[in-house]
């Protein structure tokens, strides 16, 4: 209704002016971000949808339509959202190819090499408590550092990571600062284009984040999430059945797969028992047999499981990856391979082995009676087994499920990491592959990740296809089990805490009488001591003394309450990564309402309905006068054409799936500019200070299209101008300008110019020098091209339209 009433009566489209309604459109209905908090209270902006944004531009272009004033307004809001945009580096820029992925999740980019990081760091980010915390840790402990520690912190890095992952609006985030803190061996950045081990990459990381954390209240964070603990027992043969023990954190379980098949056999190959002859048991006090094992003792929440795919050929001393088949279950259960579950199967095997072995030869003489009650006893029995099995821990704490999967594809040599994950909140699969991801179906769990052999057709030209077995070279590497009810982390810090306020509870306080008794007697004995008592005493008075001074450790956080942590409350404290974040949003939100068609098309509309009449004076304004308001009176359609241009090849120019209005951008450009002499000298004075950019759009892009058109609009301003500039191209003038010292040399500079050069090798050095350089914009326009053929001999298969315009120019 209201284009209808717009395009009918100018009255009211000059009142949209004057009541702020194209302000309104401009800035609320299409342009804002919707990131900010007045943005997201509104629920800006109003137009979200193509449809919408559509008639929204057409209402813009319909109330300027006769009326100067208002495309004053629009011209002036267009300016200011274009000077917030970069340009970008790269051509066929596409942002609406770079939003975050409809599963709702946001990828790491791969610099090169990088992709083992990628797989397991996105592992890490989705488990909600992990994730939480490690952001809340960045509040407490890097809001202290300075910014040249953050560069250097890993924990800061993947706070900074972690938060991007969780509230950016792009596809991925480049984790290029996190390789920098990143350091290896010899203390110096990760080399991005060198393949690591996944596994290796796990201990380092987390080693360092938790020396990171230590003595804050985060101290626990990885040893709560994924911090098992495996015990190596030596069981003596020789009588006595003592067993020693030694406990050992290992927060990846490592399982050999070689001649397994599945996960039962590869757990049951790890906790196999190794005998040793000759060892000296302190008990037996002799040399014994001894058994020795490893098994879990303490089962984190989350565990992770290494498959030993790559090995050592001793023959040719090289790592060689093993493609076989390995099978593992949704769902398992741990409690056989722990400290408790093998002492169960030893205590049942020694039950079993105690029994009359003459059971079978009876069961051949029951009757169907007797067979009947002894299958009910039985059951009664595999009841109570699981009583027995259950019985330091509840059946909860080893039943885990299957949440995440880092898969290999490639040789040792060379391959590729990508991880499956679930989602703990959703439970659903998706497939993360460093930028994309996209969603993944269990159903094709066997194809993509046991391994095994493939059948593939094979043939030549004299025989017919058959059937050959190939390797599938894509397979789990790494496999990652939640705990299906996760348990709260105990600390040995606390259980020490409870007893000792246990202990001062219970004790009861002596009488008065009786402590004054015995304090008489404490003196008698001080008194009694002698000087080596003393001495010890003050020992441990000292050491006493210095325990005190050590600061008292904050309590530790339970991991577990984090899970449903609001993650944008957590970075807005944190306000330097919170305004990063904020900022790259509305960045990029910018960059999707400017670089498409539907942008460029209002655009083209409204320069078609601009205010250009025709301007054939030949004195151009300066650059100081084209931004008042009078030259804007004299000569309306300047303002109109530089804004034209500047969309066209800032912009326009480097989007991608151009073809068809770029091409009418640049023909009515043309038609703009045969009518206008001050911008035809306007624009051929900007190129002429603009080496770069010609340089990019007429000898160093790939884009045959922009350099088309670029060299098609030179050369018809250069038309244009032709006659009117005729006696002026020999017209030369003095300026003072910053010439490298380099090129002074080279022109025959004295000798102190040379000396002060030698003395700052390594850098680039100016001097401000006087030089004669074309007066007219004709000129200063081909001498810029003259000198770019000193790099024009890289880029000799583009020289079609570089030459061209030196060929159309001559025949002028």
């Amino acid at each position: 209704l209201l284009s209808v009433l717009l395009a009918g009566h100018k009255p009211y489209r000059e009142e949209c002016g004057k009541l702020g309604i194209v302000e309104e459109l401009l800035n609320n209905f299409l342009f804002a971000t919707g990131k900010t908090d007045e943005d997201k209270k509104q629920n800006l902006p109003k137009c979200k949808a193509h449809n919408s944004r559509e008639l929204a531009y057409r209402l813009v272009v319909q109330c300027i339509l006769e009326v100067p004033e208002n495309y004053t307004i629009v011209s002036e809001l267009l300016r200011e959202l274009h000077k917030k945009v970069r340009t970008p580096t790269q051509w066929e820029y596409c942002p609406e190819k770079s939003v975050k992925s409809e599963r709702g999740f946001v990828g790491l980019k791969n610099l090169g090499s990088t992709c083992y990081m990628n797989s397991l760091l996105q592992q890490f980010y989705m488990m909600p408590h992990f994730r939480h915390a490690l952001i809340s840790s960045g509040v407490d402990l890097t809001s202290k550092m300075s910014d040249e520690e953050n560069k250097e912190s890993l924990l800061y890095q993947l706070m900074r990571m972690f938060s991007f992952l969780s509230l950016s609006e792009q596809q991925a985030f480049d984790t290029i600062n996190f390789c920098r803190a990143y350091k290896d061996e010899t203390g110096r950045p990760v080399d991005v284009r060198i393949q690591q081990d996944a596994q290796e990459f796990f201990t380092i990381l987390a080693d360092r984040v938790e020396t990171e954390l230590k003595e804050s209240k985060y101290r626990h964070l990885l040893n709560d999430t994924f911090g098992g603990h495996v015990v190596h027992q030596m069981i003596c043969q020789g009588g006595c059945d003592k067993t020693r023990e030694r406990k050992q954190p290992m927060p990846m379980i490592s399982l050999p797969i070689k001649n397994r098949e599945n996960m039962k056999e590869s757990l049951e190959a790890f906790v196999q028992s190794e005998q040793l002859d000759g060892v000296s048991c302190d008990h037996c006090q002799k040399k014994c047999t001894t058994l020795k094992r490893q098994v879990l003792h303490t089962l984190p929440n989350t565990i992770f499981f290494h498959l030993k795919r790559f090995e050592l050929n001793f023959e040719t001393f090289r790592h060689e990856k093993s493609n076989q088949r390995f099978e593992f279950p949704l769902e398992i259960d741990l409690e056989p391979y722990t400290k408790e579950g093998m002492q169960r199967i030893e205590a049942q095997k020694k039950k079993g082995d105690g029994d009359g072995g003459d059971d079978n030869k009876d069961n051949k003489d029951e009757k169907p009676e007797q067979k009947k009650n002894d299958d009910e006893s039985k059951g009664d029995n595999k009841e109570e087994d699981d009583d027995e099995k259950y019985t330091v821990h509840p059946k909860e704490y080893y039943q885990y499920q299957l949440c995440g999967i880092v898969i290999h594809t490639g040789s040792a040599e060379a391959g590729h990491y990508y991880s499956y994950i679930k989602d703990r909140k959703t439970g659903e699969w998706n497939e993360f592959n460093d930028s994309l991801i996209k969603g993944f179906d269990l159903k094709y769990l066997d194809n993509d990740c046991f391994g095994g052999k493939k059948k593939v057709k094979s043939s030549t030209n004299w025989v017919g296809n058959w059937d050959e077995d190939q390797d599938k070279i894509k397979n789990a590497y790494i496999l990652v089990y939640d705990r299906v009810e996760y348990t709260d982390p105990e600390h040995e810090e606390d259980k020490k805490k409870e007893e000792e306020k246990k202990a001062a509870e219970k004790s009861p306080m002596p009488p008065k009488n009786e402590a004054e008794s015995k304090q008489e007697q404490d003196n008698k004995e001080q008194e009694k001591g002698d000087a080596d008592k003393a001495a010890t005493k003050k020992e441990d008075d000292n050491e006493a003394e210095e325990e005190e001074k050590k600061p008292e450790l904050p309590p530790a956080i339970n991991v577990n309450k984090l899970f449903d942590a609001n993650v944008q409350g957590l970075v807005e404290k944190i306000p330097k990564v919170w305004d990063d974040i904020l900022d790259t949003n509305m960045k990029f939100m910018r960059d999707r309402q400017l670089f498409n068609l539907q942008y460029f098309q209002f655009i083209y509309n409204l320069i078609c309905v601009a205010p250009t009449p025709d301007y054939d004076h030949v004195d151009e304004p300066t650059e100081d006068e084209t931004k008042e308001d009078d030259t804007k009176s004299k000569n309306p359609g300047l303002p109109v054409i530089q804004m034209a241009t500047l969309v066209c090849f800032r912009f326009l120019a480097r989007t991608a799936d151009k073809r068809l209005i770029f091409n009418r951008f640049v023909t009515y450009l043309k038609f703009l500019y045969t009518t206008n002499v001050p911008a035809c000298k306007w624009l051929l004075k900007y190129l002429s200070t603009q080496r770069q950019l010609v340089e990019q759009y007429i000898l160093t892009t790939r884009d045959q299209l922009v350099m088309h058109g670029f060299s098609d609009l030179a050369i018809h301003v250069l038309d244009k101008l032709k006659v009117i500039e005729a006696d002026e191209l020999l017209d030369t003038e003095q300026v003072i300008a910053k010439i490298p010292m380099n090129k002074v040399q080279q022109m025959g500079a004295n000798g102190p110019l040379q000396q002060n050069n030698n003395n700052n090798q390594g850098k680039q050095s100016f001097i401000e020098q006087q030089i004669t350089v074309p007066k007219c914009p004709s000129s200063k326009f081909m001498d810029l091209l003259i000198q770019l053929l000193e790099i024009a001999p890289k880029y000799w298969f583009r020289f079609q339209f570089y030459f061209k315009v030196f060929f159309e120019y001559s025949k002028m």
